[in-house]
């Protein structure tokens, strides 16, 4: 018994170790594979073995297989030799189609080693949407705690420089620990090979705000400022990880502040197990998140009440921590990391959105489960918002002081009595439609319409090239457009569409009322730029000398007309309609270009050469017989 235990453990890793070589082999073989570039080739029907074969000699590559049922061959190329495969493939008539075996990765796979432990994730629906969607745009969250560790791995080029409430430094140094470990719960580079994966799958960054102090203890003047400090410097959302049973009217007041500059504001309830509220996250303006258990209960620890706007996973949540490692934490803290993640993603998808839609959705797209009192409008789900088309403008309204909670804090009675803007001012192409969203408000989505009053909103724009649309192709055009729900406590939106065909410009979008009871009006700026274009100019054939006008010949992008110039006068002229003068035999040389106009930007020249080849010419030899004498 004392040799085979040995020689058995030794038969073990000999075998494991095999399985390791021959896995690892296979791998390596499938990564190579990938990693040579390739064609996918459709080939005219009717072609012999011997003629498809002829193709890809004629063109380049090997063929490495035909697939079933189809008439797409997959050719093989050398490296670097994809593009000029691709034009002669292109103008091969037996080719009906050509383009690149692209590699393709599945959605929701990550190769992040520590992924299995982040049960968070699949409970939120991130696997549902990791891969599947790329941000029209990027969020950046303010992390006001005790700083970010940036020199961790993963966490490279996701943070960027901040400040220091305390020292004036830019954040980069953790005094504690716990920014760090918001910072990865929330913006963790997923599919990297490193750690863990962020609740952000992309075009999230944050922001350190220092307000906390090595103890994780921070004072009320530090974080008002780190507040105001945020929403002056560019913060998409603000998470705030900490609680106090105290209300303060300046700490109110600054998240006003931030609320007005479009801010989401995000914080931890606490983890004291009470029902009583706390603060900031039962402030008004701001989403107050409890803790849930991988069963979705809510964690015995966490606080509960009022002042909770969601839920979100709060137990054991794997995050990054300072000097390159990790670890997991536990607490509302964590908690509000996720949701203050989801709520930065979100407005990466949808740049246009306002923080009001963006805390809507938030709450319509969380999954139902505790009660109002434990989970609010329920836990996050990432999948769930991202899916929403809710367009109310939501602010949480605060539980009143921190005193007498309000039992309903997300509705609001009263008379509107200004128009506003939903959707956040635009960058848009010339000729693109845009849609526009806008609402009756009071400082609350819920109002009433005066009375007497209207629905009806006038449209205008200072742009000669602006128009308003009632449908999103941009055809039928509306000066007006009225408000919903007229007759009820209920928010009064109105939708329509705005094209503008001056590119370079930034028209300023009004909304008004006229007559008895009119709203407040309001007015927007938006940016419209040019669209870009491009000239096709295939190169004219060879020429042989002749005293005739051939012509050349392109088209733009755009529609619009080129014009062209010789740079070899001395060989051919052209006029700006393409007709050549052929001057001598040489390199004829002609550049397309096409200015734009008030919609599109000038098309990057192209230039095409052609030769001018001398005439052939003949003798004609005659022989004369002399005559008779």
């Amino acid at each position: 018994m004392v040799n085979v235990l040995p020689r058995f453990l030794k038969s073990i890793i000999c075998c494991s170790l095999l399985s390791v070589l021959f896995c690892s082999g296979t791998a390596l073989a499938a990564k190579a594979a990938k990693e040579v570039p390739s064609l996918l080739v459709r080939l005219s029907s009717g072609l012999s073995a011997e003629q498809e074969s002829d193709v890809i000699v004629s063109n380049g590559g090997v063929r490495k297989a035909k697939l079933r049922k189809t008439p797409l061959q997959v050719v093989s190329l050398a490296p670097g030799e994809t593009q000029r495969a691709l034009d002669k493939y292109r103008k091969d008539p037996r080719v009906v189609s050509v383009e690149v075996n692209q590699v393709r990765k599945a959605a929701g796979v990550t190769n992040d080693p520590a992924y299995e432990s982040q049960w968070a994730l699949p409970k939120i629906g991130w696997d549902k949407v990791y891969g599947a969607i790329t941000p029209a745009g990027t969020a950046t969250v303010a992390i006001l705690d005790s700083g970010v560790d940036a020199t961790h791995p993963d966490l490279a080029g996701k943070v960027l420089p901040g400040t220091s409430i305390l020292d004036g430094s830019d954040g980069l140094t953790d005094l504690n620990g716990h920014g760090t470990a918001m910072a990865g719960i929330i913006a963790a580079v997923a599919d990297n090979g490193v750690g863990m994966a962020g609740v952000a799958p992309g075009g999230v960054r944050v922001m350190p705000v220092t307000v906390l102090d090595a103890d994780g203890e921070g004072l009320d003047s530090d974080i008002i400022d780190g507040i105001r400090w945020a929403a002056d410097n560019g913060a998409t959302v603000i998470l705030m990880p900490f609680s106090n049973p105290t209300f303060s009217q300046n700490l109110q007041d600054a998240i006003d502040y931030a609320w007005s500059k479009g801010c989401v504001l995000v914080a931890a309830t606490g983890n004291e197990g009470s029902g009583s509220p706390t603060f900031p996250a039962g402030d008004r303006g701001v989403v107050g998140v409890s803790a849930t258990d991988p069963s979705d209960a809510l964690l015995s620890f966490s606080n509960y009440g009022s002042d909770v706007y969601v839920a979100a996973p709060g137990a054991q949540i794997y995050s990054t921590a300072p000097g390159g490692g990790y670890a997991s934490m536990t607490g509302t803290s964590a908690s509000a990391a996720i949701a203050a993640g989801i709520a930065a993603y979100v407005k990466a998808v949808s740049p246009a959105l306002s923080n009001g839609v963006v805390v809507g959705r938030l709450g319509s797209g969380a999954s139902a489960i505790g009660s109002p009192a434990q989970t609010g409008h329920g836990r996050v789900d990432l999948a769930g918002t991202l899916a929403s088309k809710d367009v109310t403008y939501l602010q949480p309204a605060g539980v009143g002081g921190g005193t007498t909670p309000v039992q309903d804090p997300y509705l609001a009675a009263g008379t509107c009595d200004k128009l506003l803007f939903l959707t956040v001012p635009f960058i848009a192409n010339a000729l693109a439609v845009t849609e526009v969203i806008v609402e009756a408000h009071n400082g609350s989505a819920n109002c009433t319409f005066p009375s007497p009053g209207t629905t009806l909103v006038n449209l205008s724009s200072d742009s000669a090239g602006g128009g308003f649309y009632s449908d999103p192709s941009g055809t039928n055009s509306i000066t007006t457009v009225s408000l919903s729900n007229p007759s009820s406590n209920k928010a009064h939106q109105a939708t329509f569409y705005y094209k503008d065909s001056y590119g370079g410009t930034t028209p300023i979008i009004r909304i008004y009322q006229t007559g008895a009871g009119a709203l407040t009006d309001a007015s927007q700026t938006e940016t419209i730029n040019k669209v870009s274009q491009s000239i096709t100019f295939n190169k004219p054939a060879d020429l042989a000398f002749t005293t005739g006008h051939p012509t050349v010949t392109a088209t733009a992008s755009s529609g619009l007309v080129p014009t062209f110039t010789s740079s070899t006068t001395g060989v051919c002229t052209v006029t700006s309609g393409g007709s050549l003068t052929l001057i001598s035999t040489g390199n004829c040389a002609i550049n397309a270009d096409q200015a734009g106009d008030v919609s599109y930007s000038a098309a990057p020249t192209v230039a095409q050469t052609f030769a001018v080849t001398p005439l052939p010419q003949s003798i004609t030899f005659t022989s004369t017989v002399p005559g008779n004498a």
